[in-house]
């Protein structure tokens, strides 16, 4: 995120962690959250529809400033999303909306990100289609990897979204 973390410790004093996030303030009244630096428009362009039908994602994400931070990450690359707000309103909408790609937030209330999953892919083995899941998760082990692929979900990338390699990915 651009940012930088420090620590200074004093041996039976107590330590002092300190960082920085690049984020602009916001000027207006409302809940809004401005995106760090964005990067040179040459280092992302835009993904292109020119002759292809646009691709339709679905953003399976609870937290709303994370929403609202991916939503603009995939705004600036001209990729339309829709969004679920939990992995119930995930399934509901998957069922409903022909979907090409689904961002899938891992831990959500009530449902979670493999339970959203598994039943996704009950559903697509009834139906005979497969929908990308990208599992989106702040666990950023090895193992949290495998857990992710193991549960169904066909990639994995770890919570700070990189906007390049998120781009890159979809």
């Amino acid at each position: 995120m651009g940012g930088t973390i420090s620590c200074f410790s004093e041996v039976e004093r107590g330590s002092t962690f300190t960082f920085t996030i690049p984020f602009e303030v916001a000027h207006t009244e409302s809940e809004t959250v401005s995106m760090p630096v964005a990067p040179p428009p040459a280092a992302v362009a835009p993904v292109s529809s020119a002759g292809k039908k646009r691709a339709r994602l679905l953003l399976a994400e609870d937290d709303p400033i994370t929403r609202q931070v991916i939503g603009m990450m995939l705004k600036h690359a001209n990729l339309d999303h829709e969004i679920a707000e939990n992995g119930l309103k995930a399934v509901e909408m998957w069922e409903k909306g022909n979907y090409d790609l689904a961002l899938m937030d891992v831990q959500m209330p009530g449902l979670d990100g493999f339970a959203a999953t598994g039943a996704i892919r009950e559903k697509e083995r009834e139906r005979g289609d497969h929908t990308l899941i990208v599992a989106m998760t702040a666990h950023a082990f090895s193992e949290d990897e495998k857990c992710c692929l193991d549960a169904g979900m066909d990639a994995y990338i770890p919570k700070p979204i990189e906007l390049l390699k998120c781009i890159a990915l979809i």
